[in-house]
């Protein structure tokens, strides 16, 4: 918890009490803006900040989602009941499987396998994720500095074609984007793969983002890789 990387914590806080919680960072209010049942008074509660003067402090649960995510656990088949970690992951130093996916405005994006030059393959959860915008968007204004580096960008998410279109509209990203990455590819990746809370957030199973050559920052993580490239650098995490 505390990552806001989700809004499965989503409560209406009750009575006066919102006057003595700090606002809302933007990631917190680009999560709830995610969230189909939102109002005035909704919070994450993992990003609420304990102090004494919350003593008392009463929130009420999100019905929707609690439903929800009842039936999804009721549902499970019992081998999988709460299990969430990839069972395979992309060994370090080794080349991703080869997948093809399609690519927006035509053609395909093909990464993995055996390659000459460097890549940055990126999965995203899909339209639904306001996060996820967030990233793209600097991802979008370091494109060029990518590119110089001499990086091939890819997007990829589960998402339909219309909803990929629709975000690549909305806000103008010029790197390719693929869409209907399978779950068959999520796990070959390694990813999480999650289910919906809701059809409001999506209709099928997603990717938790991911990110090859990963570090958190992508500003580091281009320092880093150039740094690698010109010093000829071996792979790390191979114990």
């Amino acid at each position: 918890g505390g990552a806001c990387a989700c809004a499965t914590c989503h409560v209406y806080v009750d009575g006066g009490w919102q006057t003595k919680l700090h606002q809302p960072r933007d990631d917190e209010d680009a999560m709830l803006d995610e969230v189909p049942t939102v109002a005035d008074t909704s919070r994450l509660s993992c990003q609420l900040i304990y102090s004494t003067e919350l003593d008392g402090l009463t929130v009420t649960l999100d019905a929707e989602l609690v439903q929800v995510r009842a039936l999804h656990e009721f549902n499970k088949p019992s081998d999988d009941r709460g299990t969430t970690m990839p069972a395979n992951k992309p060994a370090a130093g080794g080349p991703l499987p080869a997948m093809t996916f399609s690519k927006l405005g035509g053609g395909s994006i093909d990464v993995g396998g055996m390659r000459d030059g460097w890549s940055l393959f990126i999965v995203y959860r899909g339209k639904h994720c306001g996060r996820c915008k967030k990233y793209l968007n600097g991802l979008e204004a370091m494109k060029s500095d990518w590119e110089a580096a001499g990086f091939e960008i890819a997007v990829v998410s589960a998402d339909p074609e219309e909803k990929a279109a629709a975000d690549k509209a909305e806000y103008g990203w010029s790197f390719d984007i693929g869409y209907d990455l399978t779950e068959t590819q999520m796990r070959e990746l390694g990813l999480y793969v999650s289910d919906p809370l809701s059809p409001d957030e999506t209709d099928r199973r997603f990717a938790e983002p991911g990110i090859f050559c990963v570090r958190p920052d992508l500003a580091e993580l281009l320092d880093g890789m150039i740094f690698t490239i010109n010093n000829d650098k071996p792979a790390r995490g191979t114990a």
